[in-house]
């Protein structure tokens, strides 16, 4: 959601901005933390208080190349989410154009978290992928990032009709 894909560089526009001007109505708050893995990030996550009304978890592809335990902590994100009377939205793993160790399987889990806890799933390896539109070999360009945003919008208007404008 930071649209950082090096510490120098960014995406012209982060997908949170993105966001934000696609559904105005929404208040988009961006707690994302560049390079951060779901293992490193839950403890914390843990501890913060949650006041939105949705929360996007967008982890799993750092899981995934440092092979880090991705369940337990997503888990835990999803229980701290849903404790706090807010709705957990689970983002699937983007696509990279190189294989990624654990991609998949990950994606996998995060498809399982939000069934078994009822949190939303935004499939983002169902979102037209194009190897050209990638900043770098992990990240999003910006026609995929806007796709990317595009599905998070999509399942954000079912959940919330009242927002569309």
């Amino acid at each position: 959601m930071s649209g950082i894909h090096t510490p120098d560089t960014r995406l012209p526009e982060s997908p949170a901005a993105l966001l934000r001007r696609m559904r105005p109505a929404y208040t988009v708050t961006d707690n994302s933390a560049s390079g951060s893995t779901a293992f490193a990030r839950a403890p914390e996550f843990a501890k913060t208080p949650v006041t939105t009304r949705f929360v996007v978890l967008e982890h799993g592809i750092n899981d995934a190349q440092f092979g880090k335990p991705y369940e337990p902590a997503l888990r835990g994100m999803v229980a701290h989410v849903k404790a706090a009377g807010r709705i957990p939205l689970i983002t699937g793993l983007s696509r990279q154009p190189l294989p990624s160790r654990g991609r998949d399987a990950h994606d996998q889990t995060a498809r399982r978290v939000a069934a078994d806890t009822g949190s939303l799933f935004v499939d983002w390896g169902a979102v037209a992928f194009k190897p050209r539109e990638m900043a770098d070999v992990l990240h999003p360009g910006p026609a995929y990032s806007a796709r990317l945003m595009a599905r998070l919008v999509a399942v954000l208007d079912m959940a919330a009709p009242e927002c569309r404008r």
